[in-house]
């Protein structure tokens, strides 16, 4: 497809461009390579009757896979931020995780994020007992001391949910879905795309127009409610 090309490109080039500083190539040909025109799809959301059915499934046959799946949810993680936590990266009297961003060639360390009330519990009891230096998420999704590879996040998702259930979501669609219904929740009081920016460690204009899915929606909605006159 037009975006796999374009992302292709992007890490060629990259890889070229080390290699012409080293002098190991005479020039960079990903930089005579157009972009392609690409079709931008919408990401799939789970519907509410799936969300009720992923629930039930997880929590009664993998117990594990569903508590990690709430506790990423409710994140704002991506997953490979997810799953490199330690044990001494979650304050529970604070409420917060510690991450580390990667974003490109651009690494932040000590960005906080606040753990939500309703999954508070959750975390208190995946880390307890845990030594400090601990993986929150290591082999069969519980802490220990070797980090879980993030294909296999992914991977187990793909089996239980994808295939045994047949409903065809992207675990990163719950970053989709919490980032909205945060924004849909936090909107009735005050203007929250800068604190759930925050929260998501993006900026606002991607959180607006990538993750809120209820943006547009949500500001015709308001334009509805306008009481001016001719």
């Amino acid at each position: 497809t037009g975006s796999t090309q374009n992302r292709y490109k992007k890490s060629l080039h990259r890889i070229y461009k080390e290699l012409f500083k080293m002098e190991a190539v005479e020039s960079n040909p990903l930089a005579l390579i157009e972009r392609v025109r690409a079709v931008k799809k919408a990401r799939l959301l789970p519907t509410d009757e799936e969300r009720i059915k992923i629930n039930t499934f997880l929590k009664g046959k993998y117990y594990n896979l569903w508590r990690a799946m709430q506790l990423f949810f409710h994140s704002g993680a991506r997953e490979a931020e997810f799953i490199r936590l330690q044990v001494n990266d979650v304050d529970l009297k604070r409420q917060e995780c510690t991450y580390t961003i990667e974003k490109g060639v651009e690494v932040r360390e000590g960005v906080k994020r606040p753990i939500k009330n309703s999954v508070l519990d959750l975390w208190k009891e995946i880390i307890s007992g845990a030594a400090p230096e601990d993986y929150v998420f290591s082999v069969g999704l519980k802490p220990g001391p070797k980090m879980v590879r993030r294909e296999q996040f992914a991977r187990r998702w793909r089996v239980h949910v994808k295939e045994k259930l047949g409903i065809n979501v992207d675990l990163y669609s719950l970053k989709h879905l919490n980032t909205t219904e945060v924004m849909d929740e936090l909107d009735k009081f005050y203007n929250p795309a800068k604190d759930v920016a925050k929260m998501n460690a993006h900026n606002e204009a991607m959180v607006i127009s990538i993750y809120d899915r209820n943006n547009k929606k949500r500001k015709d909605s308001k334009i509805k409610e306008v009481k001016n006159f001719f």
